[in-house]
C-alpha cells in the first residue's frame, strides 16, 4: 500500500526504507531529533539509529519538523504473513489516537485489512484512509468509484457514516517535495549554524520555505497530499476548528483502552466464574453420588442377604421335616425308644416293626408294674428314659444344617470381601475425581480453604459406634453344633417322654383298679380307663412335634436376625462410612475453596462494571468538549 513512502513524504524526506515487498518489521515510534553536526565530518544526522526502550519498544529519531507536534508510528502491514508482526500492530492500535489507514487505489480492503479494520472498530478509533497510489486511477470517474467503494466498507466495518477518505499519491508528493529542494538550492543537511539551535532553526526556516513552494507547486498539488498534511496539522493546532476534537481524540484515547481492558477483564473473569460454578456443581454432585452409591451397595446387599436367609430357611424345613419323620403317631415305637435311651442312630422302621417294637417297651414297662417296681415305674413316668447323645452332633449337622451352614460360612466371608472391594473401588474413583476437581481449582487459583478435614469427618463418623459389637463370621462361629445336638434331643426326648409318662401312668391306674377291684368288671373297667390315658398320650404327640418345630423356628429367627444385623453393621463399617467420611471430608474442603473463588469473582465482577459505568460517564463528558 505504501505506507513507508507515505511517511516520508509526510517527513520530507526519504528518511525510511521503501520497496515492493514488506519493509517494516517492528512497530516503530517515530520522534523528532534535533539535528546535530558531527565535528569531524561536519554533517548534519538527521536520523537516528533504532532502539529498544526498556519497555520494549522501538524508536527512531527523525529531524522532521512534523514530528515536534505529533508521534508518527510505522506498523507492519495487515498483509505481513509473519504472526508476530501483526501481533505487534494489534497491540500498539489501541494507543493511538488517531489511525491514517493506507490502502492501495489498485486493491483497496484486502481480505486481512477488512479483518484488521474489524479489529480496530472494537476500539473505537478514528479512523482516516488514505488511498495511496491515487495516480494509477485514470480519471475523476475511477477515483469517485474507488472513493465510494471504501466509504461503503467503512459504513459496513466501522459503522460510520461519514468516513473521511482520501486519494493521493505518496511517491508523487514525496518527489515534488525533493524537486523543490532541489530547486531552492536546500540540501538534506544544512551547512551552516554553529550552535544546536542555529542548527536547528536553520532546518525549520528550509522546511518553512519549502512549504511555501509547494503550495505553488502544480505536481504536489496533483498528488493530494496537501489535503492529508492539512489535516493532520488541524489536529495539533490550538486555533484550528479541530482542536476541540483533537483534545476529544486524546482523552477518547485512554477511555477507550480503559473501557477495552475492563470489557476483557469482565469477560475473563465472567468465564472464571462460570468455570468456578460448574466446580462448585460438580463438587456438590458428590454427595448425592455418595448417596446413589449407599442406595445401589444396599440394594445389592439386600440380594445376599436374601441369599443368607434362604439358606437359614432350608435348615428350617430340613429340620421340621425331621421332627415330622420322627415324632409321629405311625412310629411311637421309635419314639418309645427315644424316651427310654435311644441315641437316633437307628433307621426308621416301617408299621409292624414299630407296634412290634412298642409291644416289647410295653411288656418291659408291665413286667415292672407286675413286680411291683412303682418306683422304676414313676422314674420312667417322671424323666422318660436315660441314654446317650452320641448320634445326635450327626443329625444337626447332617440332616437339618446341611450345607446351610458352610454356605453361610462362604457366603459371609464373600459379603465382607465384596464390602471392602467396593469400598477401595469407590474410593479410588473418588480419589480421581477429587483429584481433578482439586487441580482445576489450582488452574483457577482459587483461595486455600481452611482444612476441616478431620472435623468434617468425625461429624461424619458420628454415632458409629459399632466396631465391638459381632461381625457376620462372629455370628456364624457362634453356632455350636454339640449345643445344638443337645438341644436336639432334649426336643425329642421331651416329646417322647410325654407319650413314655402317658404310657406309664395308664400301666399305674390299671394296676391300681385291679388291686383293689376283683370283679370282671372292674377288670374291664380297668382296662378302658388305662386305655384311655394311653390314647390321650400318644394323641398329643402332634402338639409336641408342633411345639419341637415351633422352636426350631424361633432359634432360627433369632440366629438370621443376629446375622443379618452383623451383614448391615458390616456393610455400613466396612464400606459406606470409610467413604462417606473419606469423599464428604475431602470434597466439603474443596467445596468450600469453590465456593470462595465464585465470591470472590463475583465481586471483581461488580468492581469492574462498576468502572465501566464510571468510564461512560467521562466519555460523556468528554464528548461534550
Amino acid at each position: 500500500a505504501g505506507k513507508s513512502t507515505l511517511l516520508n513524504a509526510l517527513l520530507g524526506g526519504a528518511f525510511l526504507q521503501e520497496g515492493i515487498l514488506p519493509t517494516t518489521n517492528e512497530v516503530t515510534e517515530l520522534r523528532y531529533l534535533a539535528p546535530e553536526r558531527d565535528e569531524r565530518s561536519g554533517k548534519v544526522d538527521f536520523v537516528s539509529d533504532v532502539v529498544r526502550t526498556s519497555d520494549g519498544r522501538f524508536q527512531r529519531g527523525i529531524g522532521a519538523p512534523v514530528l515536534k507536534r505529533m508521534c508518527l508510528v510505522d506498523t507492519p502491514g495487515t498483509n505481513v504473513v509473519l504472526k508476530r508482526q501483526k501481533q505487534l500492530t494489534e497491540e500498539y492500535i489501541p494507543r493511538a489516537d488517531l489511525v491514517l489507514f493506507v490502502v492501495s487505489a489498485d486493491r483497496p480492503f484486502t481480505e486481512s485489512e477488512t479483518k484488521f479494520l474489524s479489529y480496530i472498530q472494537d476500539w473505537g478509533k478514528k479512523v482516516v484512509f488514505v488511498v495511496n497510489k491515487a495516480d494509477l486511477l485514470s480519471n475523476d470517474d475511477e477515483r469517485a468509484q474507488v472513493r465510494e467503494y471504501v466509504q461503503r466498507n467503512a459504513r459496513e466495518i466501522l459503522n460510520v457514516a461519514d468516513a473521511m477518505v482520501f486519494e493521493v499519491s505518496a511517491r508523487g508528493a514525496l518527489n515534488a517535495k525533493k524537486a523543490v529542494r532541489d530547486r531552492l538550492g536546500i540540501p538534506y543537511a544544512p551547512s551552516s549554524g554553529n550552535t544546536e539551535d542555529a542548527l536547528e532553526a536553520e532546518v525549520l526556516e528550509a522546511y518553512d520555505r519549502v512549504g511555501e513552494e509547494l503550495a505553488k507547486d502544480a505536481n504536489y498539488t496533483a498528488s493530494n497530499f496537501d489535503a492529508v498534511e492539512a489535516l493532520l496539522k488541524s489536529y495539533v493546532s490550538a486555533d484550528s476548528s479541530r482542536a476541540a476534537e483533537a483534545a476529544r481524540l486524546k482523552l477518547t484515547t485512554p477511555l477507550n483502552v480503559s473501557n477495552a481492558l475492563l470489557t476483557a477483564a469482565g469477560a475473563s473473569v465472567a468465564e472464571l466464574r462460570m468455570r468456578a460454578e460448574a466446580e462448585v456443581n460438580a463438587l456438590s454432585s458428590v454427595q448425592a453420588q455418595v448417596a446413589g452409591f449407599e442406595e445401589d451397595m444396599k440394594k445389592d446387599a439386600m440380594m445376599q442377604k436374601g441369599r443368607v436367609s434362604d439358606a437359614i430357611r432350608r435348615a428350617v424345613e430340613r429340620g421340621g421335616g425331621y421332627f415330622d419323620r420322627v415324632l409321629r403317631l405311625s412310629n411311637y415305637g421309635q419314639v418309645i425308644k427315644y424316651a427310654l435311651g435311644g441315641d437316633g442312630e437307628e433307621e426308621e422302621e416301617d408299621g409292624a416293626a414299630a407296634v412290634e417294637e412298642m409291644s416289647e417297651e410295653a411288656k418291659e414297662v408291665m413286667k415292672l408294674v407286675d413286680d411291683g417296681d412303682k418306683a422304676r415305674v414313676a422314674a420312667i413316668a417322671e424323666s422318660g428314659g436315660g441314654g446317650g447323645d452320641s448320634g445326635w452332633r450327626a443329625i444337626v449337622e447332617g440332616e437339618i444344617a446341611g450345607e446351610s451352614l458352610g454356605s453361610l460360612t462362604s457366603a459371609a466371608t464373600e459379603f465382607v470381601n465384596w464390602c471392602a472391594e467396593n469400598r477401595d473401588r469407590a474410593m479410588e474413583n473418588y480419589d480421581v475425581y477429587l483429584q481433578e476437581r482439586a487441580e482445576a481449582l489450582d488452574v483457577l487459583q482459587a483461595p486455600p480453604a481452611v482444612d476441616r478435614d478431620d472435623d468434617t469427618k468425625a461429624a461424619a463418623a458420628e454415632g458409629d459406634t459399632d466396631d465391638d459389637l459381632e461381625t457376620p463370621s462372629d455370628v456364624i462361629a457362634s453356632v455350636n453344633a454339640d449345643a445344638a445336638a443337645t438341644a436336639l434331643a432334649n426336643e425329642v426326648r421331651e416329646a417322647s417322654s410325654g407319650v413314655v409318662r402317658g404310657i406309664a401312668s395308664a400301666v399305674a391306674v390299671g394296676f391300681v383298679l385291679t388291686s383293689v377291684m376283683d370283679s370282671a368288671s372292674s377288670d374291664a373297667l380297668s382296662v378302658v380307663l388305662a386305655l384311655g390315658v394311653a390314647y390321650v398320650s400318644l394323641v398329643n404327640l402332634p402338639l409336641k412335634r408342633s411345639s419341637a418345630k415351633g422352636k426350631l423356628r424361633d432359634a432360627a429367627d433369632g440366629f438370621e436376625s443376629r446375622l443379618l444385623d452383623a451383614m448391615d453393621r458390616e456393610l455400613e463399617r466396612g464400606c459406606l462410612r470409610d467413604v462417606r467420611v473419606e469423599m464428604m471430608g475431602r470434597s466439603g474442603v474443596l467445596l468450600e475453596r469453590a465456593n470462595v473463588l465464585v465470591e470472590l469473582l463475583v465481586e471483581m465482577e461488580s468492581k469492574i462494571g462498576g468502572l465501566q459505568d464510571e468510564v461512560v460517564r467521562l466519555k460523556r463528558e468528554v464528548d461534550e468538549i
